[in-house]
């Protein structure tokens, strides 16, 4: 293994201290919720369905 030594002060001040939130891109997308009537019938209330398979990350599993 090698060794590290402590960070040279012009690396640690020459970056930014706190990254603005806002400013930074959303790894995830708005998805749509939609209602399901079969299922809402079935229940005898309002059913929705969140439909995270629309995600672009590729997780959802078929």
């Amino acid at each position: 293994m090698g060794s590290y030594g402590a960070p040279i002060y012009e690396e640690v001040h020459s970056r930014p201290r706190v990254l603005d939130p806002k400013s930074q891109p959303k790894p995830w997308r708005e998805t749509p919720l939609i209602e399901s009537e079969p299922l809402s019938k079935l229940a005898g209330c309002r059913i929705f369905l969140k439909l995270e398979n629309l995600q672009p990350g590729g997780s959802f599993k078929s």
